[in-house]
């Protein structure tokens, strides 16, 4: 035996042995990338979602808005203040819509104060 095949020999196992190592580090950082990957997108979905809500949230407030910026250009500020507390937190676009509706469909301050106050547009949601 030549004198250096020992040595070989040992060389080649230890080669073997970074080889495996370094495909056990590839594993490990594909499956790290993986996790972040699963991370950032859950995060992102997550703030989309959050998002959309505060959307939607933001746009119902301003419908409000709206609603009682018309009912006091068509019969006065006496008749947005009261439509104000009575459709604060309504968020069913059903029930805003038929306050605009009202808006449209009566003929006096008098008329719309009595049919706001005996409607019945608190969302449930609302009434806690």
């Amino acid at each position: 035996m030549a004198p250096g095949l020992p040595k070989v020999a040992k060389l080649k196992s230890k080669l073997s042995e970074i080889a495996e190592l370094g495909e056990f580090q590839e594993v490990k950082s594909f499956m790290l990338k993986s996790m972040v990957d699963h991370w950032l997108a859950e995060g992102v979905a997550q703030g989309m979602e959050r998002g959309v809500t505060e959307g939607v949230a933001r746009a119902r407030a301003d419908e409000r808005a709206l609603l009682c910026q018309l009912a006091g250009r068509k019969f006065g500020g006496q008749a947005a203040e009261p439509l104000s507390a009575q459709i604060e937190g309504v968020t069913d676009p059903q029930r805003l819509a038929e306050v605009g509706d009202w808006i449209i469909d009566c003929g006096s301050e008098a008329e719309f104060l009595t049919r706001a106050k005996h409607a019945k547009i608190a969302s449930p949601e609302s009434a806690h």
